[in-house]
């Protein structure tokens, strides 16, 4: 397992059998909770230095385009892996499982590329801000995992008015 930049050996292990012929595909590290908090902290530890986050968007599209071309690149063996560890035809595997994601990767580049960060200001019926430009920054509304909302029940009152009454992009 690749933790917080270095590998960690797992002495636990799965074997990945192929739902079609039932043979074993791979076998994999199989990780406990404590492999998964290092791995949660090894994240929170990489957000806070904000290194992604203080990267221009087209720094941050190119990142996804060279993940995207590497890959495109290994295409024939990550088909080949998925279409035997998932029991899918290799055209299954080409365009949904591992096609969607080069294509979303690129999307993604491509839509950080166009994406309007800075637009006209208006405050008021036809005031324009100082500047006449702001840069928008977009926050994430709200990120919640609870046991009750992935049983799909209801979001609390709370979280819901926070739900309506939050703007997205905001500006700053």
């Amino acid at each position: 397992m690749f933790i917080n930049g270095d590998w960690v050996d797992i002495r636990d292990r799965v074997t990945i059998y192929s739902p079609a012929t039932e043979e074993a595909v791979a076998t994999v590290a199989y990780g406990g909770v404590e492999h998964a908090d290092a791995a949660v902290s090894a994240a929170l530890a990489a957000h806070n230095t904000g290194t992604w986050r203080s990267m221009s968007p087209w720094q941050r599209a190119d990142i996804l385009d060279a993940t995207a071309d590497h890959l495109a690149a290994r295409l024939d063996d990550l088909v080949h892996l998925e279409a035997q560890e998932a029991g899918v035809t290799v055209r299954q595997a080409t365009a949904f499982h591992v096609g969607y994601a080069i294509s979303h990767l690129h999307h993604f580049a491509d839509l950080a590329r166009r994406y309007p960060f800075e637009t006209t200001c208006w405050l008021h019926a036809g005031q324009a801000c100082e500047s006449g430009t702001r840069l928008l920054l977009p926050d994430p509304l709200m990120i919640q995992s609870s046991p009750s909302t992935c049983r799909g029940s209801s979001p609390s009152p709370a979280s819901a008015r926070r739900r309506r009454t939050a703007r997205w992009p905001r500006s700053r």
